[in-house]
């Protein structure tokens, strides 16, 4: 990942590229250091990927992730300092560098969370959910991959990202989606998005950051298929599997809070997300009187811990024993999308690969 050589510049907007950290779906994630000020601590730069930039939609939302990050000044969403473009004119962001890795990685290595560690994970991620929102902007993509923890001893700070497929109430400017056309991914899309409706509002984040609490605490997607297609179908049609009463606290109160954020209808569901992030603390047993001197969010992972009523020996052993900061950060690689001329590409070899064997085995009969 760090291999110098593979940089396909050395200094870009005043910053010297120091190491390749990451890629993703929308771009190539740099580590770099100010020209004018080494000592500074690094930054990270995030390369839209050429091919996508060619295409004026993806670039414009590459444009909005910058205007809509850099308005949000929050501890809990990523910060973005400013934007430019490569001597080929490819965009780029500079951002604050991050140490540590997403959620999706953390859950993949440790299949579910300590129940304290999720209830500060989500109530931390609801502040800065409803901190956009209270300026009409609805984030769209909320999940694991999008949620970044960074290692502050045993507690889960975190940065939301990814900014770029935002929906901003009451819009003006040129849509970036047209009718029936869904951004965000499918296992954690509301029904209303799913569905390619375009009065979207909080309450569709509030459902992805329901899904995203209940993979924590069982271990398992909440709307899991073998297609896209399925999937949203069950995001459109069924409710998950209650949670096993018992273990880790988990109760009839538990099932009921993750069943409202996760209800079909946006009108059944939390207006907020914090409300979301409270009543799922509440129901595990914590009273509202412990957290309100010190907002949620602000409790420790051991001050949340304190509050459980009924954590078991064992699931406070393995709350405190999350992997995060132990042995060597992993990096996390998403495989930048196929475009779809490749796409159409790959399904005609294959359908002439049949088409040729059918024929192959004709004659041989």
């Amino acid at each position: 990942m760090n291999d110098l050589k593979a940089l396909p510049f050395s200094t870009l907007a005043g910053f010297n590229l120091t190491a390749r950290i990451g890629e993703g779906a929308a771009g190539t994630v740099y580590e770099a250091r100010s020209v004018a000020a080494p000592e500074a601590p690094p930054v990270a730069i995030k390369v839209m990927h050429g091919a996508l930039a060619a295409d004026l939609v993806n670039a414009r939302r590459f444009d909005r992730e910058f205007e809509v990050t850099a308005s949000l000044n929050h501890p809990y969403i990523v910060r973005v300092f400013e934007r430019g473009t490569t001597p080929t004119g490819v965009p780029f962001l500079v951002m604050e560098r991050l140490y540590g890795r997403e959620l999706s990685i953390e859950l993949a290595q440790r299949r579910r969370l300590g129940l304290a560690a999720t209830i500060q994970i989500v109530a931390r991620v609801a502040s800065a959910l409803d901190f956009a929102h209270a300026r009409g902007l609805i984030h769209r993509d909320l999940k694991p991959a999008n949620i970044f923890l960074c290692p502050a001893g045993e507690d889960y700070d975190l940065r939301v990202l990814d900014f770029g497929s935002v929906k901003m109430q009451l819009e003006t400017g040129p849509k970036l989606t047209g009718i029936g056309t869904t951004l965000g991914s499918p296992a954690y899309m509301s029904p209303e998005q799913a569905r390619g409706r375009q009065d979207i509002d909080g309450r569709s984040d509030v459902f992805s950051l329901a899904a995203v609490a209940y993979e924590a605490l069982s271990g398992c997607v909440a709307f899991d298929g073998e297609s896209i297609g399925e999937i949203l179908m069950k995001v459109l049609k069924e409710q998950p599997a209650p949670l096993a009463r018992g273990a880790n606290g988990i109760t009839a109160a538990v099932d009921n809070v993750l069943q409202r954020g996760l209800a079909k209808e946006k009108s059944s569901r939390y207006a907020k997300a914090t409300d979301f992030a409270k009543e799922f603390a509440q129901a595990f047993g914590i009273e509202p009187a412990s957290f309100q001197d010190s907002a949620l969010e602000n409790l420790s992972v051991a001050e949340i811990r304190q509050r459980l009523p009924h954590l078991s020996e064992a699931s406070a052993a393995f709350d405190a024993s999350r992997s995060l900061g132990e042995g060597p950060l992993k990096v996390s690689f998403v495989p930048p999308p196929i475009p779809g001329k490749a796409v159409l590409t790959g399904l005609g070899l294959v359908v002439g690969l049949a088409v040729l064997l059918a024929v192959l085995a004709f004659r041989v009969c």
